[in-house]
């Protein structure tokens, strides 16, 4: 679900809980997480709701001045229309810093520039060896 910043600023803040889609089917459930720039959010309630019962209140805290202003944000849209509740959940957990896949590749490139006595292993890790130092420098030169 594509979110504009402000209103993940307002999320984020508090201002706004809930967002409004058009969808053929719903695009996220309840229970569900999403990242975005600011932090995690999560989904609370995701239910298919009418546009005549939009209120005040809806637009209010969807972000809007208006209930027309919702409206119009919405128009043109086809599909069922969905009341999206959500919420702040804090900021990312860390990533992975490596999957298996990626750790795996990386071993192979390392393994082969050890075999080209380019790299010298450290208790923890690796480092260039002088040759490979020397191999980069004169890439650099090269302009490579």
């Amino acid at each position: 679900m594509l979110l504009k910043i402000a209103n993940v600023r307002g999320i984020v803040s508090g201002g706004i809980d809930r967002v409004f889609r058009v969808w053929k089917r719903p695009a996220a459930r309840a229970g569900g997480r999403q990242r975005t720039p600011l932090g995690e959010l999560r989904i609370t309630s995701v239910e298919a709701c009418a546009r005549a019962d939009l209120d005040a209140a809806d637009a209010t805290r969807a972000g809007f001045s208006t209930p027309e202003e919702l409206l119009e944000s919405l128009r043109g849209r086809r599909g069922t229309l969905y009341r999206i509740r959500l919420g702040f959940a804090g900021e990312d957990p860390p990533p992975l810093l490596i999957s298996s896949a990626w750790s795996a590749l990386f071993k192979r490139w390392v393994r082969s520039l050890k075999e080209l006595g380019l790299t010298e292993r450290l208790a923890i890790g690796y480092r260039l060896s002088p040759r490979g130092l020397a191999v980069i420098a004169a890439l650099r030169t090269s302009g490579r």
